[in-house]
């Protein structure tokens, strides 16, 4: 059992602290909400928050765009990917639905409970994702579903301890119908997101057939410097494999000698990849300045 890549966990110098404030601001949002209500109920209007807050998220954006391209730039560019604004619309419209359930939801649930049956959604995401892009979970990952799973089952048992077992209801009613859709949305949102960034429509031809969306590629490309070519690299690569298949597979199906499992038998990382892996790191100089950044 090897020990954890904090370096790959948390690739750059602001990965982890925003890691923190993330987890930190998401479970502060379930509190403030529940915070917010009086008897159970809410003294304004939710709908009004979930469009402010979009608004908002909107204005920041736009702000952030023009910190590197001009005011006159914005219609250009959203006329000519009107098709990608479109496409978003289909996750975006989820999120919407996914935010005002979530004042529903919190107004029945506490918030630990909440937290823990929209969790759910792990499970949703990692079936959808291996149906939708033909990638096998490893046994680590199903035993953690199978886990996750049992958690979110038990918390919505109603135990009886002066009772027997057969006597332990399983309460079902409509608030969990409306956390189910919840799950449902943030879990067809995030994997249609993925599907779009690697989709063949705007994608970059890497040399060998292999191909990469320009988003996914300016991703690992971001702050990187010609000199470091190890970083360009390394983040090519996660961005071809991702982490789970870089930490089971090597370039010719073992171990290196140095490490202790030396002598284990590993996946194989796909030859026509790496091959593109290698074109990008010997043309590395002169690609950056073929893909527009703008």
């Amino acid at each position: 059992m090897g020990f954890i890549n904090w370096t790959e966990l948390f690739p750059g110098e602001w990965s982890s602290t925003i890691f923190i404030l993330y987890v930190a601001l998401f479970i502060n949002q379930g509190v403030l909400v529940t915070l917010s209500q009086h008897e159970g109920k809410y003294q304004y209007n939710t709908v009004l928050v979930v469009l402010m807050t979009e608004v908002l998220k909107l204005i920041i954006s736009t702000l952030l765009y023009l910190q590197e391209n001009p005011m006159s730039s914005i219609l250009h560019d959203i006329h000519k990917y009107r098709k990608v604004l479109t496409l978003y619309m289909v996750p975006s419209s989820l999120y919407c639905l996914y935010n005002n359930l979530a004042f529903l939801n919190l107004a029945t649930f506490d918030p630990t409970t909440y937290f823990l049956l929209l969790q759910f959604r792990v499970v949703i995401t990692g079936i959808v994702f291996q149906v939708i892009f033909k990638k096998q979970l490893a046994t680590k990952q199903w035993i953690s579903l199978i886990i996750l799973t049992a958690g979110c089952m038990i918390k919505h048992l109603s135990f009886d301890f002066y009772s027997s077992f057969s006597d332990t209801n399983f309460k079902i009613d409509v608030n969990i119908l409306f956390i189910f859709v919840q799950t449902i949305c943030s879990c067809l949102a995030g994997v249609y997101n993925e599907y779009l960034l690697k989709s063949e429509g705007a994608n970059i031809h890497l040399g060998h057939r292999v191909r990469l969306s320009k988003d996914a590629y300016l991703l690992a490309i971001h702050d990187v410097k010609l000199p470091t070519k190890k970083k360009f690299v390394r983040q090519i690569a996660v961005a071809l494999f991702d982490y789970d298949v870089l930490a089971s597979s090597t370039v010719i199906g073992r171990s290196s000698n140095r490490s202790r499992d030396a002598k284990k038998d590993q996946d194989i990382l796909e030859p026509k990849k790496f091959a593109a892996l290698q074109e990008q790191l010997k043309n590395r100089p002169t690609l950056s300045n073929k893909i527009p950044l703008k």
